[in-house]
């Protein structure tokens, strides 16, 4: 898994919205983008890099949690 910190990933989304100020529809005009929910931003940040590198990607502002298992019965785990 690859963790993207905060700053880069500000970065990345800005860059999205860089890129959607050039866009053209099929005959070449100018298409105006509407503001894109940050959310979505978010997530097409996130998709992105995982495509182009081929790993799991987690956003580095927030943290991961593996939580221990309540009990073990021989070699099971019994978890939430």
């Amino acid at each position: 898994m690859i963790v993207i910190p905060p700053i880069a990933m500000k970065t990345l989304m800005t860059q999205i919205v860089e890129a959607t100020h050039s866009l053209c529809d099929e005959v070449g005009e100018p298409r105006v983008m509407s503001t894109i929910m940050e959310s979505q931003l978010r997530m097409a940040a996130l998709v992105a890099l995982q495509v182009a590198t081929g790993d799991a990607i987690w956003p580095g502002d927030r943290k991961i949690v593996i939580r221990q298992p309540k009990q073990a019965y021989g070699i099971f785990e019994e978890a939430d």
